[in-house]
């Protein structure tokens, strides 16, 4: 009896778990198997059920209860970026508040103003950072932001911002709370960097936004196929190098050094292509 009781559990547990997946029938044949053991097993009584019938019920309870737990990507959800650029438009639909922008204190919300984070905050306090903004993209005015952090985000990482931090970013939409973040994590937060370059003896301070945390997040293609095995890519060059146990020879590969794909992509490039997104994003709404 117990042996046929647990059959049946075993027949509705999958029925009810893989209908969700939408194979069902698949399912009660693999099952309906492994129900047969366990009649078989629970047939021979070792302090009411054999071990052995338990194990295989449980095995076959849980991974039907796994089943039920798959589900497919929601139609919304971000699709992975080809490039740089597509991933901003990404990071960009999501937003509130896209600007330019240097902090200029960080404090608390309650303390003293220049109270320094404890490096474990309470998690259900505010941390306020305000940023200077220099230049806006789409939700914020000229003069200042205050972005208010839970500080559970803090904890451990008291030095998570800093004071004169210069970035471009890119902020969730406040909450009821007027609490927000960067999107993405600090994938939102895109230093800026200055590099200093001497042009006909005068040096010149270039601005440049550090796009190398972004770009980890963008879409590989697979090495070409006719490439040889053992090249060497050289993608500054633009040349790939190929050793061959005669000779060596020298291809020249297509190799897209855009602004946009480069790890520190000029301050100007970068405005430019958000901007353009913002105006592009506001036409669509």
């Amino acid at each position: 009896m117990r042996g046929r009781i647990a059959g049946v559990v075993v027949r509705k547990l999958s029925l009810f778990g893989m209908q969700k997946q939408g194979k069902w029938i698949q399912s009660l044949q693999v099952w309906r198997g492994v129900a047969e053991i366990v009649n078989v097993n629970c047939k021979q009584r070792y302090g009411g059920v054999r071990v052995a019938g338990m194990v295989w019920l449980l095995l076959a309870g849980w991974q039907t209860y796994a089943a039920t737990l798959q589900f497919e990507p929601a139609s919304g959800a971000p699709q992975p970026a080809a490039s740089t650029t597509a991933l901003l438009q990404q990071m960009e639909a999501q937003s509130g508040r896209i600007f330019l922008g240097t902090v200029t204190s960080i404090r608390l919300a309650g303390a003293a103003e220049n109270a320094a984070v404890p490096e474990w905050p309470d998690g259900s306090r505010v941390v306020e950072i305000t940023i200077a903004v220099e230049e806006c993209v789409a939700g914020c005015k000229a003069g200042s932001v205050v972005l208010r952090e839970w500080a559970s985000l803090w904890r451990g990482r008291p030095h998570r911002y800093v004071v004169g931090q210069r970035a471009v970013w890119m902020l969730y939409p406040e909450n009821a709370a007027g609490v927000t973040s960067p999107v993405r994590g600090m994938l939102g937060v895109l230093p800026v960097r200055i590099a200093t370059t001497s042009t006909a003896g005068s040096k010149v301070a270039n601005q440049n936004v550090d796009l190398r945390w972004v770009q980890t997040q963008v879409l590989r293609a697979m090495p070409n196929q006719s490439t040889a095995a053992g090249a060497t890519v050289h993608p500054q060059s633009s040349v790939i190098k190929t050793r061959s146990e005669s000779s060596t020879a020298t291809v020249t590969a297509k190799s897209s050094m855009e602004p946009m794909n480069q790890p520190m992509a000029p301050l100007s490039v970068v405005m430019g292509v958000l901007h353009a997104n913002a105006s592009a994003n506001a036409t669509q709404r």
